[in-house]
């Protein structure tokens, strides 16, 4: 889920592994020359989320071995979760509505999707939502982190004890 803390946790998850760390969304912008804003304005939420899938198409094929930090919402579109079931490790980083909302209400204008959401109590319906449409497709995640922030050795064994 955006707001999660994918970016810090899998930087220094990536670290502890001695892996390289990729940013989903970063890796697009840099492919295609824009930020992910204006991706959306271009061509949608579709055309972002064929962008994503056909990115991990590529990543999968190249071999790479790396932590990726996907965007919110590329697990739940098109066959992406099991891609990334059949060829690596899925994490889903799962804190509370509460501290979603606090997190992104501070940086909102940076998010296409909720920048212009009028109050706080409209994010959080917006993330309440999110969250119920993709609970079940976060759920088939092989290590699931709850509210509290992960230590990251805890997540590291449980991530060498799947490998």
């Amino acid at each position: 889920m955006m707001g999660a803390g994918k970016t810090r946790c899998g930087k220094r998850l990536a670290s502890k592994l001695g892996l390289p760390f990729i940013d989903m969304d970063h890796a697009i912008e840099a492919q295609q020359g824009q930020t992910v804003s204006a991706i959306f304005a271009r061509l949608g939420e579709d055309g972002f989320r064929q962008m994503e899938h056909n990115w991990l198409q590529q990543f999968v094929a190249s071999g790479e071995e790396a932590v990726v930090s996907t965007g919110g919402g590329a697990p739940c579109f098109y066959s992406n979760m099991d891609i990334m079931q059949a060829n690596g490790i899925t994490v889903w980083l799962n804190p509370s509505l509460k501290d979603l909302t606090e997190r992104l209400w501070r940086n909102r204008e940076e998010r296409p999707k909720i920048a212009s959401l009028p109050n706080v109590e409209s994010l959080q319906q917006y993330i309440a939502d999110l969250l119920e449409q993709r609970t079940v497709c976060y759920g088939k995640s092989r290590i699931v982190v709850g509210e509290a922030p992960p230590d990251m050795d805890w997540l590291v064994n449980s991530i060498l004890q799947l490998d």
